[in-house]
């Protein structure tokens, strides 16, 4: 109920019904019934209507209260029979009717977590936390300004785009800074992500990288034993410690290797989850002892007394271009230094900490080079922590660089260790061009932006590293490593774990060709490495601007050669004899789907096998839209088919399921218009809007293009800005996100559009509510519902404020024109990314604002780009499709500041 009420919004009943039956987990088996759902839909319908009549002030003092002696009779028209127990049933619903919408998160941190995948595997996953102040030791050479975030390795390959900005600023004292970081969108959990990853990022200053920093909280979890915590949802468990433990929580779990033994211990109740060929997963109640097969003993107790959680840590070193083939290897500098965190009340609780070479014991902790093992044991024989290390001298360093004569390596302050090259297939390559400190590898076409390595510590142990190398050319590395000088075509998702490899600062051309009018063009300079994921958004915008199915973008460099393509997978399954016919086998993890255009919000998984051909279902009513997906990736283009001959034939039940079974595309096409012109403005069209809404929440990677219903939105300001206003909740996500497919942008869309949706909003809330209430009365409860309504879209997008005002909700504007222009400019002085001139004179064409006017917006150009928007939405300038180019170059560069602004500038106008 509570994830109801923080919804920001009146529900309606198909809404609420969802938010019931989708919850179901947590409930008794024998609860799971309709007539349960639709008991707790009508609950928290009423209290939705109990808390709107709160005055502001009640909503955290005593809402039931102030409900028992304004609204008599309140806790009667509830539909559940109330216990005697007045007391406890009022702090039941003053926490319920305090509740409040669901803002953007805070913190600065990395939570681990383990999650469970539809096919039944638990994989290694995590959260990062991105708001507030960082310290980044590695950003004190820098100016002020601002920095964009981008994760590195396996996290960088899942996380398509930026996931926060970075600013330093000056303080008073001399020579600090302080750091302040803010999301850019609702980062949700990135995996799969071994535990064992350093969860790093790049930052990027005007396409130019520092080094890779480690993000806070996010170094290395290894261990044996991983012992984590339920949380609220019963397909996600966190990270709680390492190593042995004792904790007050009831029920713990515990991750460890497959071949360890798990016992029960004192009454203790163990239940086994899950295994892969690796680990396997463990419930424990009570207490449970835990043997691997190297011989250290863990004990794990739950519902205890006390917590203790003790754990060794280290000073890890961040070694970015140095990648352990053994992920249990933490690297740390020598001297070794070592911690007890969490340690006993008595000494002789906290037992022993030995370090151990090659199994023997070792004395001296300052002469420890080399892989070791440290291994913490309480006085009764459990091991409380363990650790590998690979201690390495102070002030080391090793590096690679592709030469045209192949991988040069070269290291320093490594006196006794042995660095050697590994071919493919793992013995040890010939080098050449020998030095004291150095070897160059025949690189031979290996294809790889990886040198492998064996490193030799002093005793004579080897470990085996992956080097990466630095080009001294401009090259593209695909996700797997090869190099790529074809010109290939990518989807957008194989841009993720790609990289561009410079030598000196370039600037490449994002090229929308074959689109017609639609070209446009948008320049970034890059230097260094640069993860391709970085242009994902910027491809996907240009993409947007098309109103073509299959667009396409060019990659270009400064010389004009096309580096790659980047297009949606354009293979599509042919359809005959009622069979679906692929030309290639899918991939590990593609499965194919189909989603019927009756019930486009439901899809259902036809295959996950390595077939290329196969029947269509018969049990899904058509017409259908037939492709494959791997996780939230659509990797072929969809093909709409009737269904097969004997298919289930149902009668469609709505207007949006009689226009989807219109054969004709044209027809079909010319019906969705009509539905969506009358859906405008139409009160009584409330289930229409809940079912596109619900349709585009559903997409999940399927292109809004895919389908006609959503590809011919953008016609239709006025229905975009009512699915806006109606959303509810996770689906406001969905709806904000269609502007990075469709031909258009938020905040262009005319005031007007904004204008009528908001009341005809009104007036279906007001009939909703005259259910159960007077006109007058209900007239009041809407105004109050379309406040509650438009504030929660306010928390979420800063640029709502605008449409806010212009509605005339009124509330307050942050900050001042003057004070947002100003710090655009500072954050930005030394940042030189190209803004398309057409933005500069659309501005001064519709009128600058003096705040902006004053400034040098020739040079900050973004600075001009929320004037645009605000002159396009009071329709003072025609929407272009070179308008939108601009405007979208100017949203990767700062939307911050244009949504911030936006509020401003259309009270300019």
């Amino acid at each position: 109920m509570e994830d109801a009420l923080s919804s920001g919004g009146l529900p309606t009943e198909e809404d609420l019904m969802e938010f019931a039956s989708t919850r179901a987990e947590i409930l008794p088996e024998s609860y799971r019934d309709e007539t349960i759902y639709e008991l707790t839909a009508e609950l928290i319908a009423h209290l939705h209507l109990c808390r709107s009549k709160l005055p502001r002030s009640e909503t955290q003092a005593n809402p039931a209260g102030w409900l028992d002696a304004h609204d008599i009779g309140w806790r009667e028209r509830l539909p559940i029979y109330l216990p005697e127990d007045v007391a406890a049933c009022n702090r039941l619903f003053n926490n319920l009717l305090s509740v409040e919408p669901r803002a953007r998160g805070n913190g600065i941190g990395v939570r681990r977590y383990l999650y469970r995948t539809p096919s039944g595997d638990w994989k290694q996953g995590f959260i990062a936390l991105a708001d507030g102040k960082l310290a980044f030791d590695a950003l004190a050479g820098f100016s002020e300004g601002r920095f964009r975030a981008y994760f590195t390795g396996s996290a960088g390959q899942l996380m398509s785009r930026e996931f926060a900005q970075l600013y330093r600023s000056e303080t008073e004292k001399n020579g600090s800074f302080t750091v302040t970081s803010q999301s850019t969108g609702r980062v949700g959990l990135v995996g799969p992500v071994a535990f064992s990853e350093t969860i790093a990022v790049s930052l990027f200053r005007d396409g130019k990288p520092i080094p890779a920093v480690c993000w806070p909280g996010g170094s290395p979890r290894v261990s044996n034993c991983v012992v984590l915590r339920p949380t609220d949802r019963e397909d996600r468990l966190e990270v709680l410690a390492t190593g042995s433990v004792r904790s007050t929580l009831p029920l713990l779990f515990v991750l460890v290797s497959r071949d360890s033994s798990v016992l029960s211990h004192e009454s203790g109740t163990i239940s086994y989850i899950w295994n892969d060929d690796a680990q396997s997963l463990w419930q424990v109640e009570g207490m449970a002892l835990i043997e691997t097969n190297s011989g250290d003993r863990y004990r794990i107790q739950a519902a205890s007394d006390t917590s203790d959680d003790r754990r060794l840590d280290f000073e890890q070193l961040f070694l970015p271009d140095l990648i352990f083939e053994d992920t249990s290897l933490i690297a740390v500098e020598a001297p070794l230094r070592l911690r007890q965190i969490g340690r006993s009340a008595t000494a002789d609780a906290d037992g022993s900490v030995r370090i151990l070479k090659a199994g023997r014991p070792v004395d001296a902790r300052d002469d420890v080079v080399g892989v070791a093992t440290v291994q913490w044991q309480d006085s009764e024989g459990f091991t409380v922590d363990r650790a590998r290390l690979l201690v390495l001298p102070r002030q080391f360093a090793i590096r690679g660089e592709i030469d045209k004569g192949g991988a040069r390596v070269e290291w320093k302050g490594l006196p006794g260790w042995q660095i050697d090259a590994l071919g493919p297939e793992g013995s040890i390559a010939t080098t050449i061009d020998k030095t004291m400190h150095g070897w160059m590898c025949p690189w031979n076409g290996t294809r790889s932006g990886y040198q492998r390595l064996q490193i030799t510590d002093p005793s004579g142990v080897s470990v085996r590293a992956r080097l990466h190398l630095a080009a001294k050319q401009t090259l593209l590395l695909d996700a797997s490593g090869a190099v790529r000088a074809d010109q290939p075509e990518m989807s957008l998702a194989e841009l993720r774990g790609s990289l561009l490899l410079t030598n000196r600062p370039v600037l490449v051309d994002l090229d929308l060709r074959r689109a017609a009018a639609s070209r446009a063009l948008i320049s970034r300079k890059i230097e260094g490495e640069t993860p391709m994921v970085r242009f994902v958004d910027l491809a996907q915008s240009l993409l947007g601007l098309s109103n073509e199915r299959g667009p396409c973008v060019y990659l270009l460099d400064d010389n004009q050669r096309t580096i790659c393509v980047i297009q949606r997978p354009q293979e599509q399954p042919t359809i005959a004899n009622d069979r679906i016919a692929f030309a290639t086998i899918p991939a590990d993890g593609e499965t194919t789907v189909a989603r019927s255009l009756m019930r486009p919000d439901e899809e259902h998984v036809l295959a996950d096998d390595h077939r290329v051909s196969l029947p269509l279902p018969v049990g899904i009513a058509g017409p259908l839209l037939i492709y494959r997906r791997k996780g939230d990736a659509v990797t072929t283009r969809p093909t709409v088919t009737g269904g097969a001959r004997d298919a289930v034939r149902e009668e469609p039940v709505d207007v949006i399921a009689r226009a989807a079974v219109i054969q004709d595309e044209t027809s079909r096409r010319s019906a969705y218009h009509e539905l969506l012109r009358g859906a405008a403005t139409d009160v009584a069209a409330g289930p229409t809007i809940t079912r596109i809404v619900r349709t585009i929440h559903s997409l999940r990677g399927l292109s809004p293009r895919a389908m006609d219903i959503t590809r011919e939105l953008p016609n239709f300001p006025t229905l975009l800005c009512r699915l806006l206003l109606a959303a509810n909740g996770e689906r406001v996500e969905s709806i904000v996100a269609l502007e990075r497919d469709l031909p258009f942008l938020w905040m262009a869309q005319p005031i007007t559009a904004w204008q009528d949706a908001a009341l005809v909003e009104w007036e279906r809330a007001k009939t909703e509510l005259a259910e159960f209430y007077g006109p007058a009365e209900a007239q009041t409860q809407a105004t109050t519902l379309m406040m509650e309504r438009v504030g929660f879209l306010v928390e979420r997008t800063h640029w709502f404020a605008g449409v806010r005002s212009a509605l005339g909700f009124g509330g307050q504007l942050s900050g001042s024109l003057r004070e947002l222009a100003q710090d655009h400019v500072r954050l930005h002085v030394d940042q030189s990314d190209p803004i398309a001139t057409t933005l500069i004179e659309a501005a001064e064409h519709a009128g600058l604002p003096s705040e902006v006017a004053g400034l040098n917006y020739g040079h900050y150009a973004t600075l001009v780009a929320p004037v645009v928007f605000a002159a396009l939405a009071r329709g003072r300038l025609p929407w272009s499709p070179s308008l939108a180019a601009g405007l979208r170059n100017a949203l990767d560069i700062d939307q911050n500041y244009i949504a911030s602004a936006f509020p401003h500038c259309l009270k300019h106008f």
